[in-house]
């Protein structure tokens, strides 16, 4: 249910001004068209992934998600920036020669990205019910939880059984996981992905 914050203001600018009520967003990765296992640096960790999900102004059955907060940032100004990760269409090629850069970068931004929209909106890390990180491998997200404090009951993760699956990534996890939230539930989105750009999401289960 992670959304880009330009286009979480655009719906919810549709929502107030009762242009729309409703928004179906639609997240694909298709990573095994560009992936090369013979590639040591990164060609066994891509995977392939979609998911869909619909957003209402109003709630239209019992069990549904709130979204309480959104941020994003463009971040292809530090690190290695755009070099870190990327596609190159010309070459059908996806490519992360600068793992350790993208591993240092991913982990602080994951990290100060949760802290900060949990205390926007005066939550704590104990409030947490889940954390969903971005899946790019679990040494990043063991990592994460561990600097946050948080068990590591309280993460949700399918990377080991899909691989990296870019954008489409925590979507996945959420919807795998949708049956076990119950009312009340916290969870907190949050992603690093190529270019480099981050974000986070908090959500509350009505």
């Amino acid at each position: 249910m992670f959304i880009c914050n330009k286009c979480y203001r655009s719906y919810q600018v549709f929502f107030e001004t009762g242009i729309s009520s409703k928004a179906l967003l639609v997240c694909a990765e298709r990573n095994s068209s560009y992936s090369d296992d013979k590639d040591c640096m990164c060609g066994h960790l891509w995977g392939d992934g979609a998911c869909a999900y619909f957003f209402s102004k109003e709630n239209i059955e019992t069990k549904s998600a709130k979204i309480i907060d959104v941020t994003s940032e463009g971040l292809g100004n530090i690190g290695m920036g755009t070099d870190g990760v990327f596609l190159n269409l010309q070459n059908k090629e996806i490519k992360m020669p600068y793992g350790k850069d993208v591993f240092v970068h991913a982990c602080h931004y994951l990290i100060e990205n949760t802290k900060n929209i949990l205390i926007k909106n005066d939550f704590s890390i104990n409030q947490l019910s889940y954390f969903i990180g971005h899946q790019a491998n679990m040494r990043i997200l063991k990592h994460v939880i561990k600097e946050l404090g948080i068990p590591e009951n309280k993460l949700l993760y399918n990377i080991e059984e899909l691989g990296n699956t870019g954008s489409a990534s925590t979507l996945l996890v959420f919807a795998q996981n949708y049956d076990k939230f119950k009312s009340g539930d916290l969870i907190c989105i949050s992603v690093f992905e190529g270019g480099y750009s981050a974000g986070s999401c908090l959500i509350r289960m009505n």
